[in-house]
């Protein structure tokens, strides 16, 4: 029983006693009607049944009969033996333990949706907690733990929307780990997945945080969203990053691998609006212009409207 509960009987337990003094003294000096008795009782039984307290209420009764028989013996009267008093009784006990059993299964039934509802709520915990999971699976990519290419595509979507929209700088850069294949046929595809590990590694640790996203789009691609930042600042972003990687050669088993990629930068002109395919495409075709140097970088330049090698 809860504190508050039972301060509620403790009121309704002395209520009953000092209600119960009075009537008695009513009856035997002032010739009250036993049937105040009754109308007294009720205050106090029903009450003690709606709390679902059984006990309270039938010693309540109890102790308004046993009153009443007492009263009859002290005052020589016959009310309670004549036996309409006595029906009047048990009248009042019925009607108490009706409102009792409907008190307990009202009791029961919120008992049970607030449990039922407790359940939905760590269902519902647990369904958001798989629903992140999920998500993050299927927008990660499983071998290296960066963004697959679903998930860097949406957002260079909604970063092209934004740069479009307050009129702000965009790049994207797109980059080819050279001569990966020979790597995979020479130290095999365990050597591969190493190599794309770390490459995603030193990556993540040279773009800033918060700021620019990473991807892979398949295989030995990848790709790196530079918002607010226009062809210089993300050519100045690549070069760092390529001093990274080369500084940085990987070790595998007991073979050092200098790893050197080539990359394809675009961005977002000043002085016109494309479309994101365009942007992309000519972040591709920039890529291709690396790639037939290998282990430089090449951007789209607006003026001769054709990709440029880096020197």
């Amino acid at each position: 029983m809860t504190s508050n509960r039972w301060s509620t009987v403790r009121i309704i337990i002395g209520g009953s006693v000092i209600a119960l003094t009075a009537v008695v003294f009513g009856v035997i000096n002032w010739d009250i009607p036993y049937w105040f008795i009754h109308v007294v009782s009720v205050l106090f039984v029903f009450p003690a049944a709606i709390l679902y307290e059984r006990k309270i209420y039938m010693s309540i009764v109890l102790v308004f009969i046993v009153t009443h028989l007492a009263v009859d013996l002290y005052t020589s009267g016959r009310s309670f033996l004549l036996g309409s008093d006595a029906v009047q009784w048990l009248s009042i006990i019925a009607a108490g333990e009706v409102i009792y059993q409907i008190s307990t299964q009202r009791r029961r039934a919120d008992l049970l949706s607030r449990r039922r509802i407790q359940e939905l709520e760590v269902i519902a915990i647990e369904n958001d907690r798989l629903y992140k999971e999920v998500q993050q699976l299927a927008y990660t990519d499983v071998l290296t733990g960066i963004n697959n290419r679903r998930r860097i595509s949406e957002l260079l979507d909604d970063e092209y929307r934004r740069a479009i929209r307050y009129q702000r700088p965009l790049s994207i850069m797109f980059m080819d780990i050279d001569h990966f294949k020979k790597i995979n046929d020479s130290y095999g595809h365990a050597a591969g997945d190493e190599v794309l590990r770390w490459f995603a590694n030193q990556c993540s640790v040279i773009i800033r945080q918060k700021l620019d996203l990473l991807g892979r789009f398949g295989g030995d691609e990848f790709a790196v969203i530079y918002p607010e930042a226009d062809l210089a600042s993300a050519l100045g972003a690549a070069e760092r990053l390529r001093s990274q990687i080369i500084g940085h050669p990987i070790q595998y088993n007991d073979t050092e691998l200098q790893i050197t990629f080539s990359a394809g930068i675009a961005s977002l002109p000043l002085d016109e609006e494309i479309g994101l395919d365009q942007l992309v495409e000519r972040a591709d075709k920039a890529l291709y212009c690396a790639k037939e140097k290998r282990n430089c970088m090449a951007y789209w330049d607006e003026k001769t409207a054709m990709p440029q090698r880096k020197p």
